[in-house]
């Protein structure tokens, strides 16, 4: 279901992709657990899972790189959940040990 959304988010529409697609859904789900300090998500996270990886398949071929100048334009990436989808997350929970 999410590779599915995916797609029609990145507007892809054969299947060369899914392999990478699948990591990046799986990478998305790992950072969203992480930041919120949960073990599962549920079907309430389905979007900001798919924003997520779409952001990550986004960056895939400007892994490496902070910023990119060329010419007057500028761009540079973040490192972290971008904030449109923070937005979209519970609070970090506190866990105690």
């Amino acid at each position: 279901m999410l590779l599915s959304l995916l797609k029609e988010y990145l507007e892809i529409e054969d299947t060369s992709k899914d392999v990478l697609l699948n990591i990046l859904l799986d990478m998305a789900q790992d950072i969203i657990k992480q930041y919120c300090v949960i073990d599962a998500l549920d079907d309430s996270f389905n979007n900001a899972i798919v924003l997520l990886a779409a952001y990550l398949y986004n960056m895939h071929s400007k892994e490496g790189f902070n910023s990119i100048s060329q010419g007057a334009r500028s761009v540079s990436f973040a490192r972290e959940i971008p904030d449109f989808i923070k937005a979209m997350l519970p609070l970090p929970k506190v866990r105690v040990v």
